[in-house]
């Protein structure tokens, strides 16, 4: 989930200033190899990159109606970020609560691998302290 949000907030300022098919071109093969390294399904990952490239509110630069209505209706730069920003973390923030509902295998399997891997760490751990401590410290049943 925490990558989730990293990967739509990056793709969402980077989509501000430039092109949202590009920019969601660029940040797209990034999640997906992210999403394959922690061994999870790249959807979930995908739609919040989308997602994430459709919600450019915050600049003229970001759509051509943005850019068109920019000189004649005397919009100032300002107010596209007043009016944008809060549209925008209604957005992000309806992204992390939906995203996983619809696209769970993504964010579950993540879930289960982080607790995993902090469950065989921990494991490992109290292990190591057993094989090290003095066997003065052990219990009569850990002395080997």
């Amino acid at each position: 989930l925490v990558i989730m949000a990293c990967l739509w907030i990056i793709t969402n300022i980077i989509t501000q200033f430039m092109s949202n098919t590009a920019a969601v071109a660029i940040l797209s093969p990034i999640g997906i190899s992210i999403a394959q390294r922690l061994g999870a399904d790249p959807t979930g990952v995908l739609m919040a990159i989308l997602i994430a490239g459709s919600c450019a509110f915050c600049t003229p630069i970001a759509q051509p109606q943005n850019s068109m209505v920019y000189g004649p209706g005397g919009y100032k730069f300002s107010d596209y970020f007043k009016a944008g920003l809060p549209l925008t973390i209604i957005c992000f923030v309806m992204s992390l609560i939906l995203l996983p509902i619809f696209f769970p295998g993504a964010f579950a399997f993540c879930l289960c691998r982080f607790l995993t891997v902090r469950l065989t760490a921990a494991a490992c751990r109290r292990e190591g302290a057993a094989r090290t401590a003095p066997s003065s410290l052990l219990s009569a049943e850990a002395r080997p």
